[in-house]
């Protein structure tokens, strides 16, 4: 009795027969990136580049940088002389978070604004706690001092 190897194999297809069309030769990208190294893309479907090194779409690429500067460019920032809101209690930045929110939603700001102002709302709450903590302390020891 001999082994069959898979090669031999009666049920094992072979390349470029029916059931298993032929390996294509170019899975990745055969551009060279700057540093040296073969790109490690998966080609267009119709090109032996991605479409990070295609020749054919370099305009394509162009146009959608040019899209992309534009709309990093559209931040909303405060305009010039708007007041700051003063964030003296936690209702105070409840308010604010509810503004964010709506802003948010109504495509005022963006998502990353919103993170942002999120992030200082939560400092803001932390420090009122404390300044709040700090004046109960003060009124206690204030308290045990009469007492005494």
């Amino acid at each position: 009795m001999t082994a069959e190897t898979p090669e031999n194999h009666p049920l094992v297809p072979t390349q470029g027969s029916e059931t298993m069309p032929p390996v294509v030769a170019a899975t990745l990208c055969v551009a060279v990136k700057a540093d040296g190294s073969p790109c490690r893309s998966r080609p267009q479907p119709s090109s032996a580049y991605c479409w990070f090194h295609d020749p054919a779409l370099a305009e394509r690429r162009s146009e959608v940088g040019r899209m992309a500067a534009a709309t990093s460019h559209r931040r909303t920032c405060l305009t010039p002389g708007s007041k700051a809101p003063q964030l003296q209690s936690a209702e105070d930045v409840r308010t604010l978070l509810s503004e964010i929110v709506h802003q948010l939603r109504t495509g005022v700001i963006d998502r990353a604004t919103a993170n942002g102002l999120t992030y200082a709302c939560q400092i803001a709450l932390r420090t009122i706690d404390a300044r709040d903590l700090q004046r109960r302390i003060e009124a206690l020891e204030t308290a045990a001092k009469a007492r005494r």
